[in-house]
């Protein structure tokens, strides 16, 4: 997904934005799928599309994986390469994707927002 010469997924910007709407959005959610007809089973799927999809989309630079890769299964070995271009970079977007959804909470609660 490109904007012009500047790549949406993955970026901080995406990183920041999928982190403050997808973790609030993810507790309450959650909470009101609790009292649904097989809660476990819509938990895990709400789980996968709310958390785990953003985040993977957001945090890891997929083409430069695929582009780098060796094998089929997209295993990029660490070498100097792969720890500069792939692997600190998506670490600093988890960081900003965990400390994002947790400000955006901590705003929700402060201002009187119950998520559950």
């Amino acid at each position: 997904m490109t904007r012009g010469t500047q790549r949406f997924l993955p970026s901080y910007r995406a990183a920041f934005l999928f982190g403050a709407l997808g973790l609030p959005l993810n507790i309450w959610g959650s909470r009101f799928l609790d009292a649904a007809p097989l809660h476990d089973l819509l938990q895990v799927l709400w789980l996968v599309t709310s958390i785990f999809v953003p985040f993977v989309l957001a945090t890891l630079d997929r083409e430069w994986a695929r582009a780098h890769s060796p094998s089929r299964w997209r295993h990029v070995p660490l070498t100097r390469e792969s720890l500069h271009h792939l692997y600190v970079p998506a670490w600093k977007r988890t960081f900003v994707f965990w400390g994002a959804g947790l400000v955006a909470e901590l705003a929700l609660e402060w201002a009187g927002v119950a998520l559950g």
